[in-house]
């Protein structure tokens, strides 16, 4: 598959972490897995189809939102797909759209209205990706009054994304005003999952983002780096994220994970 990553421009920042653009080579399907990195992606596929590999497999649709889930998810993807995935920040993208982040629980996507229809119609028929982009970014400018005023669910979503795999959990919701039980409601509602699932998450990634150019690997030190209680914590924390030991996840290939997970 050819992957092409850009960063969304700098009026959409408050919204958009990064566009990722996929186009197959035309040669074999890809089966690999999703790993959650704790945003929420617009995603609009254009030729091909993307299939959610369980007991019974789950064929997605052209376009829907692709929330943050608790655990890995294995994909097949066609060999012919072509694809534009808009990653946003969850708890913006819930409240401009208002849109429930939390997805049924048998489908692990979230179908999107009929106002979305004709955009990625424009798109499916526009061959330029940065085009593409454009129309996106068009629909955005049609949706949004006014300027962003974030809240306290984004302000804590923000300082876990930002600080959550070296920050105590506990630190980082000190700020919070609203009652615990309101907090978790509308953090569930607006993320897609509570907030220590979110920095176990964001911890997982940071760790991968931190190994990805070594050679080898060091474990003990990704537990000190990680601040687990020790090596049993890590490999339990890290299995029930990414489906794999981390010894296993780290030796093997990942390019195609790296690019299904959105891993520039």
């Amino acid at each position: 598959m050819n992957v092409n990553y850009y960063s969304p421009e700098e009026k959409y920042k408050w919204l958009i972490n990064q566009v990722e653009t996929i186009h197959s080579n035309g040669e074999i399907n890809v089966t690999d897995k999703h790993i959650p990195r704790g945003d929420s992606s617009f995603v609009f596929n254009f030729t091909g189809k993307v299939t959610i590999l369980r007991q019974k497999e789950l064929v997605v649709p052209p376009f829907f939102i692709a929330p943050v889930l608790y655990h890995s998810i294995l994909l097949q993807v066609d060999n012919n797909i072509s694809s534009l995935i808009v990653s946003c920040k969850s708890p913006v993208l819930s409240k401009i759209f208002g849109i429930s982040m939390h997805p049924p629980v048998n489908n692990l996507y979230i179908p999107l209205d009929d106002r979305f229809m004709p955009v990625w119609q424009k798109m499916q028929q526009q061959p330029d990706d940065g085009k593409k982009i454009d129309i996106f970014y068009h629909f955005l400018d049609s949706q949004i009054r006014g300027t962003y005023q974030p809240d306290e669910i984004d302000t804590i979503y923000n300082n876990i994304i930002e600080r959550g795999a070296t920050t105590p959990l506990c630190e980082i919701l000190k700020p919070a005003t609203t009652s615990e039980r309101n907090f978790r409601r509308q953090f569930l509602k607006r993320v897609g999952i509570n907030a220590k699932t979110l920095t176990r998450i964001v911890r997982v990634n940071y760790l991968w983002d931190k190994i990805k150019n070594q050679n080898a690997i060091d474990f003990q030190n990704l537990v000190f780096e990680g601040h687990y209680f020790d090596q049993a914590h890590f490999i339990k924390d890290f299995k029930s994220i990414v489906g794999e030991a981390p010894h296993f996840f780290f030796k093997r290939n990942l390019e195609n994970v790296k690019i299904i997970s959105g891993k520039s």
